[in-house]
């Protein structure tokens, strides 16, 4: 959602921006950093058995804005629903 990530996966390293996303396969051995700043990421896992028709490569894929959107209503529900329940 904001600041950047540094990943090192199969000795190379990716960076990932808010607007950007990095695929891993499943079972991807895979580190992760924040760079320089607060960093909020939101991290999907997607079951093993559901991957079948995905690339088995490491791919980094462009965040549209609806997606973004999409998760940051989400994350407000939660906040939300856990400030009512206390």
């Amino acid at each position: 959602l904001n600041g950047v990530l540094e990943f090192h996966v199969e000795r190379q390293r990716y960076l990932s921006p808010p607007n950007y996303g990095l695929w891993l396969p499943p079972e991807t051995p895979h580190h992760s950093v924040a760079l320089d700043q607060l960093t909020h990421y939101v991290c999907i896992r997607v079951h093993p058995s559901l991957c079948g028709p995905l690339t088995a490569n490491i791919q980094v894929f462009s965040i549209q804005p609806f997606f973004r959107c999409l998760v940051q209503h989400i994350l407000q529900l939660q906040k939300n629903s856990a400030l009512n329940n206390h």
